[in-house]
């Protein structure tokens, strides 16, 4: 069985639910606000579900390619069209670093200013309230070391491995776990934790593709990956994130929804969200720095909702299409 993008309407119905997610994610961050704990749960598996979903759809298009050198290729380009977005939407967040720059560091000059922000880029994948660009940018690493090694005999057992380092060092330093390794896992993170971050989860995505193909019994394992994933959560251990990532990426494929335009609607409006939520968060902020929680919610949903509307509608107007590049 070999799917099609267009039948898995499921998918494109929890990427929009992922993307609200990933927004209620930042507004957390930004305004420190508390949400119950089976909330923090689900919104964290968000951005684990967006590069399972890569990691899926890239299996998908290399099972396509007849020979390395095609799958290679393919590879190397998607990873240079990546990271061609992520200097796009770099140059459109400027403002905001600038913002930064202005209130935040002002004591400081602005040579030493461009020296943090050139750092920040590089490790982190994202500049000053960017937060949701290190995605794209970790994607394209991940492309680019998966083509770079396409030819490679042992190529997946070596990524996987280097995919679980960057993992276990992320999960170690986020919970200040030192193992007597402090600077080893600190450099490791730094280093890795955001290049290949994503890497674990679109291999597992890939791999899952295989066993879609297969025509395995995937249903089977939503609910104790659901479970697991709570109880690793609970106990603050890792590989829960991937889990119900996973668990929700095979409810997608499941989930039988009748063809519609809406499901693409909400394709590229859950894209334009994920991308552009940071900006209205932040509009929020700095109008109405003492707004009430729930108020804060309201108003950063209802914005980040109408631009991703907008946006869309825009790039389906003619003379605008090239904006839908921004996204794909």
């Amino acid at each position: 069985m070999e799917p099609q993008r267009k039948d898995f309407y499921g998918i494109d119905l929890l990427k929009y639910v992922m993307a609200l997610a990933v927004v209620a994610i930042h507004i957390m961050a930004q305004n420190k606000i508390v949400y119950p704990p089976a909330v923090v749960w689900f919104i964290r598996l968000a951005v684990p579900f967006f590069f399972i979903i890569s990691g899926f759809f890239i299996g998908s298009k290399l099972s396509r390619l007849e020979s390395a050198e095609a799958r290679r290729t393919f590879l190397l380009k998607r990873s240079v069209h990546l990271f061609k977005i992520f200097i796009l939407w770099l140059i459109i967040y400027l403002p905001w670093s600038i913002y930064y720059y202005m209130y935040d560091y002002e004591e400081h000059s602005i040579i030493s200013f461009a020296i943090v922000y050139i750092k920040r880029i590089v490790y982190y994948g994202e500049s000053y309230y960017a937060w949701p660009l290190w995605y794209i940018y970790s994607y394209a690493f991940v492309c680019l070391l998966m083509g770079l090694t396409m030819k490679w005999r042992l190529r997946i057992p070596l990524l996987a491995t280097l995919f679980i380092v960057a993992y276990i060092a992320v999960y170690l330093y986020d919970n200040q776990i030192s193992l007597g390794m402090e600077k080893i896992i600190t450099n490791t993170r730094l280093l890795l934790g955001r290049t290949l971050g994503g890497g674990l989860y679109m291999l597992m995505g890939a791999g899952l593709y295989q066993l879609y193909c297969r025509g395995a019994k995937l249903g089977r394992y939503i609910l104790p990956a659901l479970a697991l994933s709570i109880i690793l959560f609970y106990f603050t251990l890792p590989f829960g994130e991937l889990l119900g990532g996973l668990a929700f990426v095979i409810i997608g494929l499941f989930i039988s929804l009748q063809p519609s335009s809406l499901w693409l609607e909400l394709r590229w409006q859950s894209m334009w969200m994920y991308y552009t939520h940071m900006y209205v968060i932040m509009i929020v902020y700095v109008i109405y720095p003492t707004m009430m929680p729930v108020a804060i919610i309201a108003a950063v949903y209802a914005g980040s909702i109408l631009l991703s509307y907008c946006l869309n509608r825009l790039q389906n107007t003619p003379g605008f299409n090239k904006l839908g590049l921004l996204i794909k």
